[in-house]
């Protein structure tokens, strides 16, 4: 398949895994290919996935850091995902992967070297829905409402009252500029205008 050639975000299948130790640091990574199948985008229905070409992406999600520690982070990621199986660990890697197993990724330029390929950066569950992931622990739709009904009312009665903005008027038109006075006005008043003569 070709590489992707853009960013956003991508549902995908995971194809294949394995572990990648970064020579330089130490650091390690679970790396993963990915055959997308759909972009979020905009449908018929409003926002969703919206089929396309299938391309390869990969991405190396680090699970250690240079400096020999855990990243909470990429180990959340694939938890999530459902890629970290904490019973297994590493070893878990000599595995093939799962039919079906997938994943939504977002997909963010790489420049090294002078030249661009795209990586998946973020990696969730195939159940992810994009712009939902910058808030932990976010309240169900049926949560909102219980909360809304149980202290909706006394959070109104002490919130600041809101006024609708009325749209405001149209400019009005300009005034026709002044006419000057006819220079047989100007000339029976000796020079003087027209609207300052004293009689």
């Amino acid at each position: 398949m070709p590489a992707l050639t853009r960013a956003g975000w991508f549902l995908c299948d995971v194809k294949e895994w394995g572990i990648r130790e970064a020579k330089d640091s130490g650091a390690i990574a679970v790396a993963l290919k990915f055959l997308t199948k759909g972009e979020w985008g905009t449908t018929d229905a409003g926002p969703g996935w919206v089929e396309t070409p299938q391309s390869d992406v990969f991405g190396d999600f680090y699970v250690i850091k240079k400096d020999g520690e855990p990243n909470p982070t990429g180990l959340e990621q694939l938890t999530k995902a459902g890629i970290w199986r904490a019973d297994k660990g590493f070893e878990g890697f000599n595995e093939p992967i799962w039919d079906g197993a997938e994943a939504v990724i977002q997909v963010e330029a790489d420049t090294y070297g002078g030249k661009t390929r795209y990586k998946a950066a973020w990696i969730y569950g195939s159940e992810h829905i994009p712009g939902t992931g910058g808030i932990a622990n976010r309240a169900s739709a049926e949560r909102l409402a219980e909360l809304n009904a149980k202290m909706g009312a006394r959070l109104r009665a002490i919130a600041p009252k809101t006024t609708t903005v009325a749209a405001a008027a149209p400019p009005a038109a300009a005034a026709a500029p002044a006419q000057p006075p006819l220079v047989s006005e100007w000339m029976s008043t000796g020079g003087v205008a027209v609207d300052e003569v004293p009689f």
